[in-house]
């Protein structure tokens, strides 16, 4: 998943609308259309995204295998993050 599509997905599951979204952030809702219409936010700003919509940001070991443990936990791919120049 990309940050986006996992943003949107806490999202859909916590029951949110953008105006929603805007309103737990102190945003406009033009401002949290747009932070949801980027591929690769900034990851403290998908932090504060994902806190709003119920969710915690974390960076944890590939070994843990988070979606054997829980079916709520959702994985941002690296391969889906921009490439570096």
């Amino acid at each position: 998943m990309t940050p986006s599509e996992t943003l949107k997905t806490a999202m859909d599951r916590s029951d949110l609308r953008i105006v929603d979204m805007a309103r737990a952030l102190g945003v406009s809702r033009a401002a949290a259309a747009q932070a949801l219409g980027k591929a690769h936010p900034y990851a403290d700003s998908l932090a504060r995204y994902l806190e709003a919509a119920g969710y915690t940001l974390w960076a944890v070991p590939s070994s843990l295998h988070l979606d054997a443990i829980t079916s709520d936990a959702m994985r941002i791919d690296a391969a889906t993050a921009p490439a570096k120049d």
